[in-house]
């Protein structure tokens, strides 16, 4: 369990399986200190406010020595069951007066500096982003539930990263339990600067369940 004034971040149980391989985790949450309320009350601009919740995630065939002696991160497989993700902003705050520096994910890595291996990524759940006009009472609510993810190639090796093998995501989801969206992003995570591609479709669905 972490605590900060600004973040709780709490797992239930961690399991490290050596022998097997394998690491565990089970009902890991991380949200901001108190409810919707309680984060705006204390931000002074604009902020979004992000909560997420995962019921057990584990990876296999991990490389343990290469952690233990460099801290690199190498698993063939990851899997996160039950992934919520909450996302609320609050137009009745203003803009910051000076649009905070937003990175890249190329650059977020870069940065982390750690070598990162992780053949097939695959996952559940559903993403909720909830937006509050200013002049509305409540907030409006967008869904992408029944949430499916296979991502490939999630690597920062120069032998297995590049523009010709890039990192490859590809997602099933409901949006507002009605229309089907697929999507696939393509991203060489070695670039120098943002770099994607991505492509998608929306089928059929009832207007009125917007």
């Amino acid at each position: 369990l972490r605590r900060t004034s600004e973040m709780n971040t709490s797992v239930s149980r961690l399991t490290l399986d050596a022998a097997a391989q394998r690491i565990t985790i089970d009902a890991f949450h991380s949200a901001p200190e108190g409810g919707d309320s309680a984060f705006q009350t204390r931000q002074p601009f604009r902020k979004a406010r992000l909560s997420v919740t995962l019921a057990h995630a584990e990876a296999n065939g991990i490389d343990l020595p290469a952690f233990l002696r460099r801290g690199a991160l190498r698993a063939h497989a990851v899997d996160a069951r039950n992934l919520v993700i909450d996302i609320y902003i609050d137009k009745v705050k203003t803009d910051q007066p000076v649009a905070p520096l937003r990175r890249t994910p190329q650059a977020v890595l870069r940065d982390a500096a750690t070598e990162i291996q992780l053949d097939t990524i695959t996952g559940t759940g559903m993403v909720a982003y909830r937006e509050r006009d200013s002049t509305a009472a409540i907030p409006g609510t967008l869904t992408f539930g029944a949430m499916r993810l296979r991502g490939y190639n999630f690597s920062t090796d120069p032998a297995h990263m590049s523009a010709a093998t890039p990192f490859r995501l590809v997602g099933d989801a409901r949006l507002m339990g009605a229309g089907a969206m697929h999507v696939e992003w393509d991203v060489p995570l070695l670039s120098r600067d943002l770099a994607m591609h991505w492509r998608g479709s929306l089928g059929r669905m009832d207007p009125k369940a917007m």
